[in-house]
């Protein structure tokens, strides 16, 4: 017997409940829609569509070499602009130029995920530095926690774990030396001023 789809919306402290209701009846089949029920599924039983599936992420030598070149430009600047595909260099003023740093947007959404980078706003533009954790991960002083963070549809719907900086992933054992050693470096040769600003958060960068 062919059947129709019925989507609910239902309040929060109802939910159980009227979930066990409807499962006592033979003729209704619940398909809950929420973070294990879609995992279940292909596709959308109202829709038909095929469903997104979750993508974990752990903190790995990209994101250590991207980190760390922030922290080479902040020796001079404070806080960086970050410049992409979505964000070029080419529309940046040529007085601002030398504040960027390359570093793609998928990069950028994982390291203010994992609270490794923040951001504020410079006159117009989106400034970013690395954060307290982000320093103590990169100089190997602390772990980065959390270092693994799962996506839904472009949303973080968990983050997880710790990890040291000389435990990050690489295919290449003595690269991953050297990036370990390049962030410490960085760290170490900021000047006080930038560590006060990392630490007491946003101020005049003049």
């Amino acid at each position: 017997m062919s059947g129709r789809t019925l989507v609910l919306e239902v309040d929060l402290d109802k939910y159980e409940s009227l979930v066990e209701a409807l499962g006592k009846r033979p003729y209704i089949r619940v398909v809950s829609m929420d973070r294990q029920g879609r995992k279940d599924l292909v596709d959308c039983p109202a829709c038909h569509k095929r469903l997104s599936k979750e993508s974990s992420f752990t903190i790995n030598d990209l994101m250590v070499c991207c980190l760390t070149k922030i922290v080479d430009k902040m020796r001079s600047f404070k806080s960086v602009l970050l410049v992409n595909k979505d964000n070029p260099a080419s529309g940046v003023s040529e007085v601002e130029r030398e504040r960027c740093v390359e570093m793609d947007p998928t990069t950028i959404f994982r390291a203010e995920a994992l609270g490794l980078i923040n951001s504020f706003t410079d006159g117009s533009k989106l400034s970013y530095f690395v954060t307290t954790a982000g320093m103590d991960f990169l100089s190997g002083e602390k772990p980065a926690a959390p270092c693994t963070l799962v996506v839904l549809d472009k949303e973080v719907v968990e983050t997880s774990g710790e990890l040291m900086i000389e435990d990050v992933k690489c295919k290449d054992s003595f690269k991953i030396t050297t990036v370990v050693r390049n962030a410490s470096k960085a760290v170490e040769a900021l000047p006080e001023s930038v560590l006060n600003f990392v630490t007491n958060g946003q101020m005049s960068l003049i």
